[in-house]
């Protein structure tokens, strides 16, 4: 996946581009929210000065040449174009990179309202919603897939559907970092394909899809007492398979075994716990399984993992070199954890501010003070 990433990807153990509004348009949402700026001491805004990004020719002519030699190896390495995010690429950059995504015919990925926070940026950056911002772009389309949509109101929501675009619903993520819980159920009514995702080990910690089926098929039942409005199992199970490969514009490769397709499966133990005894296969799928009852995986009609082992590596070889290299990633990490920790103060408060402020709608549970003696909806 090529991600035209903001500056602060350089932290990043993968290869990331820079892109776009980078540091600058950081500072001036910093600014636009409660001149939080005046803050942030100008030693600190140089350490955020990594020198001009790389503009939108340059990085598309990267992944141009990355598409010439690597798309398509093995019959299964396959790439997608991920801008960051509207508020931290530049719209040059957003077109480039749709442009790019429709000539090669693959998914445009991008993320979109996971936070308060970035609804509040929105307004800030463009006097409207990302989501508005990337519809006035022609940038909302069938290949393109948003990361969360946490925040999106119902207009966003009208916009997606009509475009026939999708998200990956990364439900563990999201609770983890405290960012809401996203209306799934308004996004399946009006259109919105959904896929399931994990959202990285860093923000998740496991990469199980058979959690995040669980705790999306839980979490919005707490949405209301209608509960013909909840998600249910089968729909679970449709997201995790058919939404997830429609999101990558795969569905008529993967996603559902049929004659002509890919034989992408798994085959689990009915006779374990989680199924014993077997009475709804879709509920115990989504609310008892945790992986534990896999046998064998298939991918592309290649047997990649059985006996609880995969076929294709040494494990154990694998563990033993990642032990080797830990010390060296720990120490190199808390440095850059202690270079980092002079710019949480100024971080945490544009995170108060933004969430103290009545955007008009609520993607948080319960109804309790946003912060200790102070209301959203008494700091506009």
């Amino acid at each position: 996946v090529f991600l035209a990433e903001t500056r602060q990807g350089k932290r990043d153990a993968i290869g990331v581009f820079r892109g776009g509004f980078d540091v600058e348009g950081r500072i001036a949402v910093v600014a636009e929210i409660g001149n939080v700026s005046a803050q942030l001491p100008q030693a600190l805004q140089d350490q955020l000065d990594f020198g001009p990004p790389i503009s939108a020719d340059a990085y598309i002519g990267y992944c141009q040449s990355a598409f010439s030699s690597l798309h398509g190896t093995s019959g299964r390495l396959n790439f997608m174009i991920a801008p960051s995010a509207p508020q931290r690429c530049s719209r040059e950059l957003m077109l480039a990179c749709m442009d790019l995504a429709v000539d090669k015919g693959v998914p445009f990925h991008t993320h979109v309202l996971e936070t308060k926070t970035q609804a509040v940026t929105g307004q800030e950056l463009y006097g409207k919603s990302l989501v508005a911002y990337l519809h006035e772009l022609g940038l909302l389309r069938r290949n393109t897939t948003f990361a969360h949509s946490v925040w999106v109101s119902d207009d966003d929501i009208r916009l997606m559907g009509e475009a026939g675009m999708s998200i990956a619903h990364n439900a563990v993520s999201n609770q983890k970092l405290g960012a809401g819980i996203s209306p799934i159920r308004r996004l399946l009514d009006a259109g919105v394909t959904i896929g399931l995702g994990t959202d990285g080990v860093c923000s998740n910690d496991t990469s199980r899809i058979f959690d995040v089926m669980r705790v999306a098929g839980l979490i919005h039942s707490v949405s209301g007492p209608d509960y013909s409005k909840w998600v249910t199992a089968d729909e679970i199970l449709r997201m995790a398979t058919i939404g997830g490969a429609r999101s990558a514009m795969l569905e008529q490769v993967t996603g559902s075994l049929e004659a002509g397709k890919a034989a992408d499966l798994l085959v689990l133990n009915l006779d374990s716990y989680a199924f014993m005894p077997l009475n709804d296969v879709a509920r115990q799928l989504v609310y008892a399984e945790n992986g534990a009852s896999i046998e064998m995986v298939m991918v592309a009609g290649r047997v990649v993992m059985q006996g609880g082992r995969l076929t294709t590596l040494d494990e154990a070889a694998v563990f033993a070199e990642l032990k080797d290299l830990l010390p060296a990633h720990l120490a190199e990490h808390a440095l850059l954890e202690k270079r980092n920790a002079v710019f949480e103060p100024v971080m945490a408060e544009i995170h108060r501010r933004s969430t103290m402020g009545d955007i008009g709608l609520n993607r948080y549970q319960g109804d309790a003070l946003a912060w200790p003696g102070q209301n959203s909806r008494d700091h506009k």
